[in-house]
């Protein structure tokens, strides 16, 4: 298009004996619309280069985000406690009864929780606590560290005990992810033929819980009636 055009204004000025006045308006001519198919360009560059800074603006917006949300993200911990029946596992001595605790303990938070301590608490009457992965005790679970602790509970019939407490530490709790143990002992020197109240407490953190929520508790109680 661009050389028919320079090739009709030659035409017309060699027509009338002005060729060059004829060469210098197709020059002028070709040099405006070539300058005017830079300008097309320059505007079709300019809009997708303004199109590929939204698409890397919404791109960073989204990944900023997810950061964010990943950084407020916290885990949330849901405990409870509970008597069980202890499946048999051997003769337990007169005057004496075996007892047990369910435990259940879940992250129902947005984030995963690491280094995640526990710590069950349970009147010095009950004797060799242990964590179990079941009911029956032989199948032991978790650390053995038990030491005696200033902490005293106080059961449902206003009796308060002074306490022993068996720790462990879970190196992660996932989201949604959930264990069910159980602590037992065995408890002794309580008067026969009176029902005594006997409460349990676990209590679980995390430096993933949220702010101000630097620990989750909960407490159970077993009724305990040693024969006559």
């Amino acid at each position: 298009m661009l050389l028919a055009a320079i090739r009709q204004v030659e035409c017309v000025g060699g027509c009338g004996g002005g060729g060059d006045v004829s060469t210098l308006g197709a020059i002028g001519l070709a040099v405006a619309l070539i300058s005017v198919g830079l300008a097309v360009y320059a505007v079709k560059l300019s809009k997708q280069s303004a199109d590929s800074a939204r698409a890397s603006l919404a791109i960073a917006e989204e990944q900023h985000s997810v950061f964010m949300k990943e950084i407020r993200a916290s885990a949330t911990f849901e405990v409870t406690v509970e008597a069980v029946e202890p499946e048999a596992s051997g003769t337990v001595p007169s005057g004496e009864q075996r007892v047990m605790w369910g435990i259940a303990l879940k992250n129902v938070g947005e984030k995963a929780a690491t280094h995640v301590g526990l710590s069950f608490y349970a009147p010095r009457q009950v004797g060799g606590l242990t964590w179990a992965l079941t009911r029956a005790v032989s199948r032991k679970w978790g650390s053995d560290q038990r030491t005696d602790s200033e902490q005293v509970l106080e059961a449902s019939d206003g009796s308060r005990w002074t306490t022993r407490v068996l720790r462990h530490e879970l190196d992660r709790l996932g989201v949604d992810e959930h264990y069910v143990v159980f602590v037992t002992g065995i408890v002794s020197g309580l008067p026969p033929g009176v029902e005594r109240r006997l409460p349990g407490k676990l209590i679980a953190w995390s430096e993933d819980l949220a702010d101000g929520v630097p620990q989750v508790q909960a407490t159970g109680e077993i009724s305990v009636t040693i024969p006559l």
